[in-house]
């Protein structure tokens, strides 16, 4: 096989794995990612100080 050709295939697929990775972390950017107990609890204590009801972001979106 030449050598250009290889190249190309070669370019090809880098190309073609670097889109599918991005499209990965684009589509679910947190996961496998846990929250420190530290934050959780800083969560928690923020959520007792400030009790308001947290809604969705779709919610939030139709009544604005």
């Amino acid at each position: 096989m030449n050598t250009i050709v290889q190249q190309r295939q070669l370019q090809s697929l880098v190309r073609q794995t670097i889109i599918e990775s991005v499209q990965e972390i684009f589509a679910d950017p947190d996961f496998g990612m846990m929250l420190s107990s530290q934050t959780i609890k800083q969560l928690k204590k923020a959520q007792k100080v400030n009790p308001k009801k947290l809604i969705a972001l779709k919610e939030f979106s139709r009544k604005n």
